[in-house]
């Protein structure tokens, strides 16, 4: 027992030693690493979904393709929407009245045969009676510039119910219009008996002046000229080329207080309001654009290449009436305006205030642009 007892101890004492040898030879605890640095998530940028569907339009043209009109405004204007809406419309046009004719434009837009058009407000008869003043005879608008801003903003500021069916996306004017003719007119006697294309609201001035009005549309009064149906067209300067009166006429006398024309851009209100607000924003941006850049003062710069053309081209003679003879002229037509105005006053429209404020923005616009 007692030899057995000392066996036990040696080995306990040992095993302890061992534990202490092993202890002091043991590397040290290796300290806690430093806690890695977790790196920020990437930003996401999110770019714009590429698979919209395009917008396709159809327009309804009222000039001819070779016009100045449709070679020089128009394509500006669809690639001003088209940066406009980042080529997320897409109109097809279909120019000279291939798809709806002038003076049909307005109602077709309206009535959703096309959901864009240009018309010729001259043309449609009765539908804008309010408007129709500012074509009248005894106008204060100068130039087309003038004519343009008077127009809108008249429009704009009465909010005029006549266009509540439609967009209207610009209103523009022609400016004046002057006698183009196959005979010499120097006075009024040179005018009496004559048969004078015009549209029907110029028909009471060119009747009041001694001839016989002719109502017609620019596309008819070519053949009409040609073939001596008629012996003159009023009309703006810019017909000459964009018309072609000047290979059928041979005088031009300049009449700027006969004749003013309108016209318009129009869309359907159903496919308008069918479209996404950034859609709409962009369109009207294009519109104010190129209505303010290229349309206003259009008609002033073709009225002037026009007539240059018909004189080094086709011979064009250019007759200018002396004041005396003006005067004569317009105190036969100065009363129309106010007649007019007073008919509509009588039908409840607004005739006696859109006169006003014709005359009160068009002398202004015409003294600035004069």
């Amino acid at each position: 027992m007692k030899k057995k007892g000392l066996l036990f101890i040696c080995v306990a004492m040992l095993m302890v030693f061992g534990v202490f040898i092993y202890g002091c030879d043991a590397p040290p605890p290796e300290e806690p690493a430093e806690p890695a640095e977790v790196e920020e998530p990437a930003e996401v940028v999110e770019t714009p979904d590429e698979d919209f569907e395009t917008i396709h339009l159809d327009f309804a043209g009222l000039m001819p393709p070779e016009s100045p009109f449709e070679q020089f405004v128009m394509p500006v204007y669809l690639e001003e929407i088209e940066k406009a809406t980042d080529g997320r419309v897409e109109i097809t046009t279909y120019p000279g009245g291939t798809l709806i004719a002038g003076g049909d434009i307005f109602d077709g837009v309206a009535r959703g045969t096309a959901d864009m058009g240009h018309e010729s407000l001259s043309w449609v008869e009765g539908r804008l009676p309010v408007s129709d003043i500012f074509k009248k005879s005894g106008h204060p608008l100068e130039n087309s510039k003038a004519a343009s801003r008077t127009f809108a903003e008249t429009v704009e500021i009465l909010d005029l119910e006549e266009y509540h069916d439609v967009k209207v996306l610009m209103l523009f004017c022609t400016g004046p219009g002057h006698i183009h003719s196959t005979v010499p007119i120097r006075s009024l006697e040179d005018l009496q008996g004559l048969e004078i294309r015009c549209i029907g609201g110029d028909a009471p001035a060119v009747e009041a002046l001694g001839a016989s009005p002719i109502t017609m549309n620019h596309a008819e009064a070519y053949e009409a000229l040609e073939r001596g149906v008629v012996q003159g067209t009023l009309a703006s300067n810019e017909t000459l080329i964009a018309w072609h009166m000047a290979e059928v006429t041979d005088y031009t006398t300049l009449t700027p207080f006969l004749y003013n024309g309108l016209q318009a851009i129009l869309m359907n209100l159903d496919t308008w309001n069918s479209l996404p607000p950034d859609i709409q924003d962009g369109i009207e941006e294009a519109s104010e654009k190129v209505w303010e850049e290229h349309v206003i003062g259009f008609f002033d710069e073709q009225s002037e290449r026009g007539l240059e053309y018909a004189i080094e081209e086709h011979g064009q003679e250019v007759i200018t009436l002396s004041e005396e003879e003006q005067e004569r002229w317009i105190e036969q037509i100065d009363h129309l305006i106010d007649d007019y105005a007073d008919e509509l006053d009588e039908q409840g429209l607004p005739g006696t205030e859109v006169k006003e404020l014709m005359f009160e923005l068009g002398e202004k616009y015409s003294a600035e642009y004069r």
